[in-house]
């Protein structure tokens, strides 16, 4: 028994949980600021932005068809929260990916986002937590994880009509 011991102690370490694994996420969102109160009937911008790991990259809301999943943007619940416009965020680093043999767009660092948000008038008379789903691809230099969605909610809730 004693001599499993050495054996068992290394396969427990090499199991150990918390190591870097590449199911982790290398993309950690957060809303940073909802301007406005998200009244019935208006219009606001929601804020959010992505801390990317060191050598990671997420693809662009710009990114082309026919390579990498682009990163794209949905609210809700719809009603009563709706999208106004594209959702906007910094210029991309554009770079040829040989493995996709297309032109790329990425985001780096620390990239911020707003989105227009229309709150519909006829909202329902109890407070709506406002989601801003994100779906977005991570890659660095030796791999690309799959596609994934993260849901932000904000601190905010669209306040009930009077």
């Amino acid at each position: 028994m004693q001599r499993w011991l050495p054996l068992l102690a290394l396969l427990l370490y090499a199991c150990r949980t918390d190591k870097p694994a590449h199911s982790e996420n290398p993309a950690n969102w957060a809303v940073t600021g909802v301007s406005g109160m998200l009244l019935p009937g208006t219009v606001d911008t929601v804020r959010f932005a992505a801390a990317l790991d060191s050598g990671w990259y997420i693809y662009s809301l710009t990114q082309k068809a026919g390579g990498p999943t682009p990163m794209s943007v949905t609210v809700d619940p719809s009603p009563p929260y709706e999208l106004v416009n594209n959702v906007t965020g910094p210029k991309p680093v554009t770079i040829f990916d040989k493995e996709f043999n297309i032109q790329t767009e990425r985001y780096v660092g620390s990239p911020a986002f707003a989105a227009i948000v229309h709150i519909d008038s006829t909202s329902t008379k109890k407070p709506v937590p406002l989601n801003v789903r994100v779906r977005y691809q991570a890659c660095n230099a030796t791999l690309c994880l799959p596609a994934r969605t993260t849901t932000l909610t904000t601190p905010k809730q669209v306040a009930t009509p009077q």
